[in-house]
Formats: C-alpha cells, sequence, structure tokens
C-alpha cells in the first residue's frame, strides 16, 4: 500500500538542488511528481517518489548530505498541523508525546515514538520501510526537520543530545556536525535523538515563528479531526 507525506517535505529541493546544477523539475519528473507539489505544502504525495528523488538528486550532485542540507533551513511551522500540537504543549516531553500521537498528519511513513530507560530519553524515528533498508536521503532529512523543530521550541542548540543513524557514516561528516552539534554517530539499530531524561519535563518558552501554509483555524480542525487519534 503506498504511503504518502505532505509535499512541504520538497521545500527548499529547489534551490539545493540548483546549488548543484541540476535541473529540479527534470528530476521531478523522473520519479512521476508533478512541479504543482512544489507551490502547496499541503498536497500528498507518495513517499516512494520522494524517497527515489532524493536518491537520484544525491547521486547526480555527489552529495551524501543531500537531504539532511534540505532540512537546514527549515521551521518548525513546516510541519503544519503537526508543529500546532508541538507549539502548544508546555513542556518538551508533552511536545514529544504530541509528535508521536499526530506524526499521522504529516505523513504515514513515520513512527514516532518516546522511549524513556534510566536517566536517558529518546526521540525514535522510524521509517515504515516494509522491510527495506531505509534510504539515507530522506532518514536523514527526517531526522533534521525534527532536531530543528525541536530546537526552534527550546530556542537553543541541543548539542550534548546524540544523534544516531543506521547507515554508515559519510566521507565528510562536518555539515553533519555543524547541524547536530558534535554527537552524531552512524550504524546504530535505529534512529533517533538521544538525550538526558531531565531535559524531558523542564519548561520551555513559546516560540512565535512566521507559521506558513495552513490558518490556526484549519491546523486546529486537523488535529480534533477523528483520523487524528
Amino acid at each position: 500500500m503506498p504511503r504518502f507525506i505532505r509535499s512541504a517535505c520538497l521545500a527548499d529541493y529547489v534551490p539545493v538542488a540548483h546549488s548543484f546544477g541540476l535541473d529540479p523539475y527534470h528530476l521531478l519528473r523522473q520519479v512521476g511528481l508533478d512541479r504543482s507539489c512544489l507551490l502547496d505544502p499541503e498536497i500528498k504525495i507518495r513517499v516512494g517518489e520522494v524517497c527515489r528523488l532524493l536518491e537520484n538528486s544525491a547521486r547526480a550532485a555527489g552529495a551524501e548530505d543531500f537531504g539532511l542540507r534540505m532540512s537546514e533551513p527549515r521551521r518548525l511551522s513546516d510541519l503544519g498541523p503537526l508543529a500546532l500540537a508541538m507549539r502548544d504543549a508546555g513542556t518538551l516531553r508533552e511536545a514529544l508525546q504530541s509528535v508521536s500521537r499526530y506524526a499521522s498528519l504529516h505523513t504515514d511513513s513515520l513512527l514516532l515514538s518516546l522511549k524513556e530507560m534510566d536517566n536517558l530519553a529518546m526521540l525514535e524515528i522510524k521509517p515504515s520501510t516494509d522491510g527495506r533498508v531505509p534510504p539515507r536521503q530522506g532518514t536523514e532529512l527526517a531526522v533534521g526537520v525534527f532536531h530543528r523543530a525541536i530546537r526552534e521550541l527550546l530556542r537553543n542548540s541541543p548539542n550534548s543530545w546524540q544523534v544516531w543513524f543506521p547507515h554508515t557514516a559519510p566521507n565528510n561528516i562536518s555539515r553533519h556536525r555543524r547541524v547536530f552539534g558534535p554527537h552524531v554517530e552512524f550504524g546504530h539499530s535505529v534512529t533517533g535523538l538521544l538525550f538526558a531524561q531531565r531535559d524531558l519535563d523542564a519548561p520551555y518558552p513559546a516560540p512565535t515563528p512566521s507559521w506558513r501554509g495552513m490558518s490556526g483555524g484549519t491546523w486546529i480542525r486537523c488535529l480534533r479531526a477523528p483520523t487524528a487519534l
């Protein structure tokens, strides 16, 4: 069964592709995506086509960090209705619980769960791949987007956090360290963000991002819809 994601996931695809001299619209056509998905962030597009687009683009660009580059300009508001649930939480724990509950509003291709053990906590980000190896570019884009969303909520850079990926390290990890901080590790059995459990219950200041896309009223209706539960 095909899985879908909001076309907002392709925000900043065009400028990143152009930075390598690629034709983004030709690459879109190659995988069966219409360029209209770049104009409306609420169009639902097939995850498989998005993953092929990112992998093809990374190969054409010779850039192992193509997906990660797309995550760098992201804002919390790019997550649409999911962002509203995170913004209105009082603590990081509540925000991550909301992420786990409402992730399907953004995509049905990711399973997010908050796990706690001893003095540690982890937001596990698990792609639904039907047994296939998770694609590198899509995985790094997803982790980068959620990492930046949490940074915006906390209004700081969680440089003490560890970031785990299942794939092998790229030849050059300088961008990963710039985006995530010094504690990036590869070759793990899970994908996620690992941090101190005490961070979960520390209140954070309400952010004031420039919301893009859906209006607040529409977001609230989405969160109240039965399919969101």
